[in-house]
Formats: C-alpha cells, structure tokens, sequence
C-alpha cells in the first residue's frame, strides 16, 4: 500500500468519526463503517458483522454483488464467529484451503480471500469483514487502518446503545423534562468524548508512519536516488498535514468540555498580542488597520483562538494579492457588539455560504490554500458557546468579511490609536 493510499484512508476515518457523531441509529452507523471498510481496503466488498448469543448475525454489507446481508449463522461455523470468539484478526488468502471455514458457505458467491478484524478486545461484540474476487493478502497498513476503524465502530455501538437507551426512557417520561434533558447534556457530552477518543485512536498507525519514515531518512538518505527522496519527503509532508489536521480535531472535540471563564476583555490588547504571535510565526505582506473595538465579555483564551483563526484565514486568503488589506472593527446593535474583520482576498461564492463553519467543508481547492477545513468550525463553535453568531459575506476573487455576535455587557467604548 502506497503513501497516498495510508494518507487518504487515515483522512477517511478522521472523517468517518465525524460521521459515526451524527449516526442515531444502528443501521446508520453499519452502512457507515462498512462502505469505509471496503473503501480503505479496496475490496471487493465488505460486511458489518454482530454478535447475537451463539450466532453471528450479518447485519450489513457494501459489495459488489449479495453475500449474506441479514443471515445469521452459528458462531462456531464462520469465520466472523471464529474472530469474534477468538478476539483475533483472521486473515485467509484461499477460503478453499482453510480449514476454519466452510467452503460451501462461499461456493455462491465471489469470495476468494477475506480478512476479519474482531470488534472489541476484550469481549468482541462483531466483526468486520473483507472480501476480494481474487486471491489477495491483505498489508500490514491495511490491517492498521481496519483495526482502527473497528475500534471506531465499537466506541459507535456503545454510544448507539446509550443514546436509543436515552431515547426510550425520554419517551416514556415525557413529563419529566428537567431529567431528561440533564441526560441530554450528558450524552452529548460521550459524543464529544467520543470525537476525542477517535483523535488519539488515529494517532498510532500515525506515529508509526512517522517514526518509519525518520528511520528511513536517517539509515538511507545517502543510498537513496532522487526519486526514492522525493516519495520519503511526499511520506513526511502527508504525515505532517494528518498530525494537523488530528491537533485541529482534539482543539474542536476539547472545546465542549471547556468550562467558560468570562472576563471584561480589552479587545484592543487582545488583537495586538494575537497578531504579534502570528507575526512572529507567519511571514505576511497583509497591512492590518484596526478600528473602533468595543469590550468583549468572553472566556480570554477561546475568543484569542477566534481572533487567531479569523486573522489566519484573512492572512492567508488575501496572500496572493498584490497589496493585501485587512480591517477590523465592531459595532453595537440590538444589545450585542457585532465584530468584523474584512479583507481584499479569494473570496467564496456565497451560494456555497452554509457550508463554511461545519468541519472539513472548504471552499477552496488545497492546491490553492492549506487549511484541514476544522478552524472556521471551531470559531461557530466557540462563538455559539458564548451565545452569539458567525456568519460571512463575500464576493468572490474581491475578498470576505466575517462577522460574530458577542452579547453586549458593558456599554463602553475604546477609541483605538
């Protein structure tokens, strides 16, 4: 399996832990897991597998024609039963020549070689399964990237289990909204601890793909051809955006657990050091005007980190104009401070308007502008925290401005010089 491969199928299940956040129901989250599982494996199908007594029940399947979606079959008579019982990955190159499964379940369909990852280590509760029409042994990397996407299915199950569990006991107490909606709260906060979990889960077959690729550069550098270097570099660049982008995804799912400290902000002062620190880290031809800034009312380092990414995209939207500009300002209406930060950049077509604040939506190619698609969702997300709004206008290749609503708690002014 190539760089490019590991890379993709990595950002696949950064995105597909996304996904599982919003899957309400079993069935959702099956045909999930296993569409990504044929999709990172390149198989030719694939199958969701649970664990129901002493049977193995094929709750779903992705492939290329029927193999067993809704069957059931004793545990100790298929291969998915033999993972799960076992706890092991179950690898086999010809389904004819194993003597752990029975080849008459395979006769009617096109399976030649499987590989099986069980789901839970200690006590698995499914399985999932690949499939290929010819005889393939699957890679090390592969194996990585299904295990890693097991143990996201498994942290799914149980979060499914408690949010239906939840579900049936709000119905039945309708009348009790103050009990129910402290349960609420709590789940939602194992969905955010869920989002957590999946970040740090990425971050093993990560850190080897790292830690390989330093081995490499420091053992053979010198025996290496230039074509040989230029695919290590491309391997370290890859590996460098995923660690970014897993950093973006732990600052997004830390942000739900964060207590709000609010504090009288001088927004002025605020804006200084938060520009100075990008000054130091970014080199930038923007020339940035600063007008009329009113106090804010804000926990000081979630508003520094609204400020640092609104400035960031400014910086960088605007980097390929000859003489980019940036302005910054705020105003009071209807008892909220509405701030403002306007630039002379890219632009975005506003029809595509709604998609900028959720995670991985981007409007710009990445050959265009880097980015993880994770910093305006952190700005909605901590404005919203706050009580206020985020939204945007624009026109495209003549700039943005991005504006946020913060609740208006001092009605004082600083005149900035």
């Amino acid at each position: 399996m190539n760089s490019t491969i590991m890379d993709s199928g990595m950002e696949l299940l950064a995105k597909t832990g996304q996904a599982l956040l919003l899957a309400r129901d079993l069935s959702s989250a099956t045909c999930i897991i296993s569409s990504v599982a044929r999709k990172i494996t390149e198989a030719d199908g694939a199958t969701f597998i649970l664990r129901e007594g002493n049977y193995s029940f094929y709750a779903d399947e992705d492939a290329m024609s029927p193999l067993w979606k809704g069957s059931r079959f004793p545990i100790d008579t298929c291969l998915g039963g033999w993972s799960m019982t076992h706890g092991k990955v179950a690898i086999i190159e010809d389904v004819y020549a194993d003597d752990r499964v029975s080849p008459d379940i395979y006769h009617p369909t096109f399976v030649k070689s499987i590989a099986i990852v069980p789901i839970g280590t200690d006590h698995a509760t499914g399985a999932l399964g690949v499939y290929w029409a010819e005889h393939r042994v699957i890679s090390h990397e592969e194996i990585a990237l299904l295990q890693s996407l097991a143990d996201l299915a498994a942290s799914a199950l149980e979060t499914i289990k408690v949010y239906t569990d939840l579900e049936q006991r709000a119905k039945d107490a309708a009348a009790q909204h103050e009990l129910v909606s402290k349960e609420l709260a709590l789940i939602t906060k194992e969905f955010e601890s869920f989002s957590y979990s999946i970040s740090h889960d990425l971050r093993a077959p990560l850190r080897a793909i790292i830690g390989f690729s330093k081995m490499l550069e420091e053992d053979y550098s010198k025996t290496l051809d230039m074509e040989g270097q230029r695919v290590l570099g491309v391997i370290q660049r890859n590996a460098g955006k995923m660690d970014t982008l897993i950093n973006d995804l732990l600052k997004f799912s830390r942000l739900a657990r964060k207590e709000l400290q609010r504090n009288t902000i001088d927004t002025y002062k605020l804006l200084q050091s938060t520009i100075n620190e990008i000054n130091q880290s970014t080199v930038h031809k923007s020339t940035i005007q600063i007008g009329t800034l009113f106090p804010s009312y804000a926990d000081y380092s979630l508003l520094s980190q609204v400020w640092a990414n609104l400035i960031s995209n400014a910086i960088k939207f605007s980097s390929r104009k000859e003489r980019p500009f940036i302005e910054i300002g705020s105003y009071r209406k209807d008892n909220e401070i509405i701030y403002f930060i306007k630039d002379n950049g890219a632009g975005f077509n506003m029809a595509y308007a709604d998609k900028l604040f959720g995670v991985f939506q981007r409007l710009h190619k990445p050959t265009e502008f880097e980015g993880t698609g994770v910093g305006l969702a952190i700005v909605h997300r901590i404005v919203t925290k706050h009580g206020g709004t985020v939204w945007a206008d624009a026109v495209l290749s003549e700039g943005a401005t991005f504006y946020f609503s913060l609740p208006d708690h001092e009605n004082q002014v600083v005149n900035n010089p």
